[in-house]
């Protein structure tokens, strides 16, 4: 079961009876629960203190890295899909228009939370084969055939796998090619989800795969598919059970696993103040689980209202598309 707190934290409630405490009943030692072999195996603490004792979340050297990035976009085509070389963490809102039985193909908008300006919408097509989402620079007329259309993120039957895509045209496309109408369509990143670790309501195990980008801000190309064995590609560098592979020009982010704490009682998560309700589609995603350094998070904060903080070197555009996945259902990890 889920459950918000104060002070956001995002708290996991285990569903197999904690009894860390059995001891006290006898002389014998403690008793070793499921929940305790299941955090052992993800290699995760059963004591977390987000503070590390301290009234501060970070050191000081991190001071600057930490503070709130400055965006004024004059160009908002380049300034979503350009990734963000500056210092600071960029803050947005994300909005879901439900529409549909069940809420089956909603809408969403991106906004910059600083005078909340629009960005980017994207919708959920109908009468396709997993999940569809396209995404626009314009929320009025979200569409593949119109002048604003961007890209589009889509996800396997199962909805355990997504790639992001860029507007341009696929490479087995071969009537769009032989007639010159576009660019080759850019792989801007791929995500993998495993089952949850503590059962159909713990946290989902995601690993994304991202184009490198290089000091001067550029990012490596991928235009190719697993399907053509010659050419590097995002999805090469997630291995079946999830593990980072090293593949050239990739880069890959994991989410930061929640700890458990023992004064709560449950897995926890700190979101500094940016997510308010705890749901299994909050997350924050890091390089590796030893670094505090945060690249996106992602989480909710009303019925249909999300925050969506990122920092180089993302693009707004693959920020977005990360959190489209997080939102969508997944048969085989829920």
């Amino acid at each position: 079961m889920l459950r918000s707190l104060v002070g956001s934290e995002m708290c996991i409630r285990d569903r197999v009876c904690f009894n860390a405490t059995s001891s006290d009943k006898g002389d014998g030692p403690p008793l070793v629960t499921q929940t305790e072999l299941n955090v052992a195996a993800q290699g995760m603490d059963m004591v977390f203190d987000p503070t590390n004792g301290s009234s501060h979340y970070e050191d000081d050297d991190n001071e600057d890295d930490d503070r709130l990035a400055i965006c004024a976009p004059s160009d908002i085509h380049e300034f979503v899909s350009t990734p963000f070389t500056d210092l600071g963490v960029v803050q947005c809102q994300i909005f879901r228009h439900k529409s549909g039985l069940f809420n089956s193909y909603p809408s969403y908008e991106l906004y910059l939370k600083d005078g909340m300006r629009f960005m980017v919408a994207a919708r959920k097509r109908k009468k396709t084969t997993g999940a569809y989402y396209i995404m626009s620079l314009s929320k009025d007329e979200i569409s593949r055939h119109d002048k604003n259309f961007i890209g589009k993120v889509r996800s396997n039957f199962t909805g355990t796998q997504f790639n992001i895509f860029d507007s341009g045209v696929a490479a087995d496309d071969k009537e769009r090619m032989k007639n010159g109408s576009g660019e080759l369509r850019k792989d801007l990143g791929f995500i993998n989800y495993e089952s949850n670790i503590l059962g159909s309501k713990g946290p989902r195990k995601m690993t994304v795969a991202l184009p490198l980008v290089n000091d001067q801000g550029q990012a490596a190309l991928f235009t190719q598919s697993k399907d053509s064995p010659d050419v590097p590609s995002l999805e090469a560098a997630v291995g079946e059970d999830g593990n980072v592979e090293n593949v050239e020009n990739v880069f890959c982010l994991v989410n930061r696993a929640p700890k458990w704490s023992e004064r709560l009682a449950a897995y926890t998560l700190d979101f500094r103040g940016r997510v308010t309700m705890a749901s299994v589609k909050n997350f924050q995603l890091v390089e590796d689980q030893e670094d505090d350094r945060i690249l996106l998070q992602f989480g909710k904060v009303g019925t249909d209202e999300f925050t969506m903080d990122f920092r180089a070197p993302l693009t707004p555009m693959q920020a977005f598309g990360i959190c489209l996945s997080s939102l969508d259902n997944k048969l085989a990890c829920e």
